[in-house]
């Protein structure tokens, strides 16, 4: 096989992609034991969407089979690399022969199922699946940082940095929308659905909301149901107003979490 010459590149999209995502699927597959999800990832997972050519794919497993499932992956031809990777995703990667490139590169991340890096960038993949033109937008910034970067990882992921920190910030004022009239969320939980590492951060989205009228971040407290002192649209009186108002009983500035907190079961 030939080998692959260039670290960071632009290829466009290719019908193909998801035929050899199923193909290493049912390989991946039968080395774990039919026994944990598999998702097809990255730029190759979204119609239309060019990138690097590369195949992503996430096996989520359990924090305590991250090693065991590594090591199978390893025994069977996947090369681990751990400088590659964090503790809760494990990096492997294999060169295949390819109809299209002569040679293919796939990436095997063995993932944590709860981690904030498999929240996120399924939540990431999902979203651009469902956005087409924002897909061609983030493709304009990956083609442009592909021309620049060379073999510079920092180049290349800093060219990109303004168009990721868009989606999430989108990514994150959908969910905050989606919590319904009568209910609350907490920072934590709003963090954890998004793959956000920190329920600060969501603090700082939320102060930074730029339609409060059709983003309800009234709906949002902290974990003990505590509303916010700070709370940018008005203050506690307004959020502890809008909240009673949608029949949330407010008591002490804060809400019973027993009997409005939202339940999302997607």
């Amino acid at each position: 096989m030939d080998k692959i010459s260039k670290k960071y590149i632009y290829k466009p999209y290719n019908k193909i992609f998801p035929e050899l995502f199923v193909e290493e699927f049912k390989k991946i597959n039968k080395i774990i034991g039919n026994k944990y999800k598999i998702y097809h990832m990255g730029s190759t997972a979204v119609d239309g969407l060019g990138g690097k050519g590369i195949i992503d794919i996430y096996v989520s497993v359990p924090n305590f089979e991250l090693n065991r499932i590594s090591k199978l992956l390893s025994k069977n031809g996947y090369e681990f690399r751990p400088d590659a990777g964090t503790k809760n995703r494990l990096f492997h990667r294999i060169d295949r022969e390819d109809p299209v490139d002569g040679i293919r590169r796939y990436h095997i991340h063995v993932v944590d199922i709860k981690s904030t890096d498999f929240i996120s960038s399924l939540k990431f993949r999902d979203y651009l699946r469902s956005n087409p033109k924002l897909a061609r937008e983030y493709e304009k910034v990956k083609k442009y940082a592909a021309s620049i970067a060379g073999e510079s990882k920092d180049k290349y992921m800093n060219a990109k940095k303004n168009i990721i920190k868009k989606i999430n910030t989108e990514i994150f004022f959908v969910t905050v929308s989606q919590i319904p009239v009568g209910r609350v969320a907490t920072y934590g939980q709003l963090a954890n659905m998004c793959g956000i590492k920190s329920p600060r951060y969501v603090g700082y989205l939320l102060h930074n909301n730029p339609d409060p009228e059709k983003v309800p971040c009234h709906r949002v407290v902290n974990s003990k149901g505590k509303l916010s002192k700070s709370y940018a649209f008005g203050g506690i009186n307004a959020q502890r107003k809008k909240l009673n108002s949608e029949g949330v009983e407010v008591i002490s500035d804060g809400v019973n979490l027993n009997k409005y907190l939202w339940i999302n079961d997607k």
